[in-house]
């Protein structure tokens, strides 16, 4: 396979974080931010179609792996590393660890009301169509945990787990832990993400561009007599 630790894979529920922790990246010097990108989904629905994933050679693998890798170096040719932040990458991480089991993935987690909430809230202009019901979104958060702890026992790729709530709160030193187990040296400025003048094209674009505000956390209370059924699905 083509040994290639450059993709750093952003993973969770949307509003989970991702974009807060693609922001801190991208404020190293040796990060560039890649965005949302589509690959990973296209490559593994592209193998289904061909009915070939059960006999898929190393051949294929170092395939798509190149391909891959190209496009991240038609976007940031000099950066060590790259972001990919696509949320639902976590439905293909078992191909990626196929494919890339060089790369690292960084698992975005937020309180489960709170991460409903803000995805009911979202206008996602007909994507994701599960978020205009909450029971709906209940049942995907719900799903999206059981699919992560399954990677998080069964592949070789290493997974951190970074928890919305903790790294408002506590940003340095959840900073630190991002940096070092993407083998990065400290820099202050992604303590400073905010003043990072690239374009996000997220839905939490405004929000990365503001410094770090608790208002967010627990923010389901002023909304909690709504949500009861909700709350009783997700305990």
């Amino acid at each position: 396979l083509l040994p290639s630790s450059r993709p750093l894979f952003i993973v969770g529920m949307p509003r989970s974080g991702t974009s807060l922790v693609e922001q801190i990246l991208a404020s190293h010097s040796q990060v560039g931010a890649g965005g949302e990108l589509e690959d990973m989904s296209h490559f593994f629905h592209e193998i289904i179609q061909q009915n070939s994933f059960v006999n898929l050679t190393s051949e294929q693998l170092d395939h798509y792996a190149k391909r891959y890798l190209e496009h991240l170096n038609t976007l940031f040719s000099q950066k060590i590393y790259v972001t990919d932040k696509m949320p639902t990458n976590f439905l293909y991480l078992g191909f990626i660890n196929l494919v890339l089991p060089q790369s690292k993935v960084i698992y975005c987690r937020r309180n489960p009301l709170d991460t409903c909430l803000s995805c009911y809230f979202q206008n996602f202009e007909g994507k994701n169509p599960y978020t205009q019901n909450l029971k709906h979104l209940a049942l995907v958060y719900q799903e999206s945990q059981k699919l992560m702890q399954h990677w998080k026992q069964v592949l070789s790729i290493p997974i951190l787990e970074v928890i919305y709530e903790d790294l408002v709160m506590q940003p340095e030193q959840i900073i630190d832990q991002i940096l070092h187990f993407c083998q990065l040296p400290w820099e202050s400025s992604c303590l400073e993400f905010h003043k990072n003048p690239r374009y996000s094209k997220t839905a939490s674009y405004a929000q990365i561009r503001q410094p770090l505000y608790p208002s967010s956390i627990r923010r389901y209370r002023f909304y909690e007599k709504y949500l009861t059924d909700v709350a009783c699905s997700l305990s």
